[in-house]
C-alpha cells in the first residue's frame, strides 16, 4: 500500500498541479504519477469543472476507457450536484478506497462503499495510453 499521508496536507487550488495546491484532477495526476508511474494528460482546458468528465469521456475517449468495476489507480467519476458529473478521484490499490480533494477542503481518502459516496459514483475510467 502506498504512502498517502503527504497528499492529505495539500490544499485545494483551482487548476493546481503540485504540492502547493491542487484541484481534483491535479491530485489524481500527482498521485497517479508518484504512486503508479502513470502520466495522465493535463486536462485543465475545461471552462468549468462540470465539463472535466465530459472531456475525459469524449474529447479524450481514446485515452480513457470506461470499465465496469474499480481497478487500482483508475479514475472514479462522481456527481456531487446532479446532473453534473464534475468530481473525480483516484482509486487506491485495494480497490475499496479513493483519494480526492474538493474546493475549500484538503485531500482525503474515502471508501467507495460509503453511504455518502457510493450513490454519487458515475463510473470508473482506466487510462489506456
Amino acid at each position: 500500500m502506498g504512502d498517502y499521508i503527504k497528499y492529505l496536507r495539500i490544499p485545494y487550488q483551482k487548476n493546481g498541479r503540485d504540492y502547493s495546491g491542487v484541484d481534483c484532477y491535479g491530485l489524481v495526476m500527482l498521485v497517479a504519477k508518484e504512486q503508479a508511474n502513470i502520466d495522465l494528460p493535463d486536462i485543465n482546458n475545461a471552462p468549468v469543472e462540470e465539463y472535466l468528465i465530459n472531456d475525459i469521456v469524449n474529447d479524450y475517449k481514446s485515452k480513457f476507457v470506461k470499465i465496469d468495476k474499480p481497478e487500482p489507480f483508475c479514475l472514479v467519476a462522481l456527481s456531487i450536484v446532479p446532473p453534473y458529473t464534475h468530481h473525480i478521484g483516484l482509486v487506491l490499490e485495494d480497490c475499496k478506497r479513493f483519494i480526492h480533494i474538493r474546493e475549500s477542503h484538503t485531500a482525503r481518502i474515502d471508501s467507495l462503499d460509503s453511504k455518502l459516496w457510493k450513490p454519487m459514483i458515475r463510473g470508473f475510467y482506466k487510462y489506456a495510453e
